[in-house]
């Protein structure tokens, strides 16, 4: 009562622990996005970060706020080693949650045929950033990333499909980073002529 003071009932009431979940990949190359499924309270301000291994509360090198939904993509470091994902709750930056991941160099794979007929469809496997403008090509070897005679984006799906050129010769298959123009993986093509 106000005037008083004095309670005239009351309930028990039990406050349990706020808690969070992450589930992360193990490792990621540098600065590509990293996918992140979570569970938590989703207040207004809470946010899923990228840190250092053992950074202090409230410090981080990106983030993106759980209002985004889950999963959600944060951009994974420039340097590569070894960090954390944290689940962190926007209030007071306490850390709910928080999951290992391994930062590697950028690198990137191809498996493709080693000859083919000219204007042929070729299958080529291949593993690497994934970026929304990367792409995978055929072209002349020691031309620049960004002269091919036949290209697919990455985004399209693995293996990706290419046509071979129309001219017979000495080619290569490439995985190129798009945003740097830098080819991150090649292999050797033979274009042959079609038997007559």
């Amino acid at each position: 009562m106000g005037q008083s003071d004095r309670v005239l009932t009351a309930s028990s009431l039990t406050v349990g622990a706020v808690e969070a979940a992450l589930d992360v990949p193990a490792e990621v190359q540098v600065d590509t996005p990293i996918e992140v499924t979570w569970t938590g309270p989703a207040n207004e301000r809470d946010y899923i970060a990228v840190v250092e291994q053992g950074a202090p509360e409230g410090k981080y090198l990106h983030y993106t706020y759980t209002r985004e939904g889950s999963p959600l993509e944060v951009r994974a470091p420039e340097t590569p080693g070894l960090y954390e994902i944290r689940y962190v709750t926007g209030q007071s930056d306490q850390t709910l949650a928080r999951a290992p991941v391994t930062v590697r160099p950028l690198g990137a794979r191809l498996q493709a045929p080693a000859d083919t007929t000219a204007g042929a469809g070729i299958e080529v496997q291949w593993s690497g950033p994934n970026n929304p403008q990367d792409f995978i090509a055929i072209a002349r070897g020691g031309s620049p990333a960004k002269q091919y005679e036949s290209r697919a984006l990455s985004r399209a799906g693995n293996p990706a499909t290419l046509f071979a050129p129309a001219t017979p010769g000495t080619y290569e298959v490439r995985y190129v980073l798009a945003k740097e123009d830098s080819i991150l993986a090649t292999a050797p093509i033979r274009i042959t002529a079609p038997a007559q």
